[in-house]
């Protein structure tokens, strides 16, 4: 049985002022999740863990973020059986 389909906690956008703390979390309920943030348009970013944050936003990490989840099971039969789901927010800085 594949586990269900992914519920993402979080907003399609985000306003912060320039130099504020932002963190954001991409939740997950199966064990065998493996999670990935990538940035749009840019190919050397990107997280491995759950939450991304930020101690200092820049107007430069003003972007496009995704979430990517990827589920992993063995059923009863010793099957292999993955899904993977995403979801996007943007992230619009504000100058101070």
């Amino acid at each position: 049985m594949l586990p269900d389909k992914a519920t993402f906690a979080f907003n399609d956008a985000y306003d912060v002022k320039e130099n504020d703390s932002f963190n954001v979390t991409c939740t997950q309920q199966n064990i065998n999740t493996v999670i990935a943030w990538v940035r749009q348009g840019d190919n050397d970013w990107s997280e491995r863990h759950n939450t991304i944050y930020w101690k200092e936003v820049r107007r430069e990490n003003a972007s496009n973020y995704t979430c990517k989840l990827r589920y992993s099971i063995t059923d009863s039969f010793n099957h292999y059986i993955s899904n993977d789901s995403e979801h996007s927010f943007h992230l619009n800085v504000e100058c101070k």
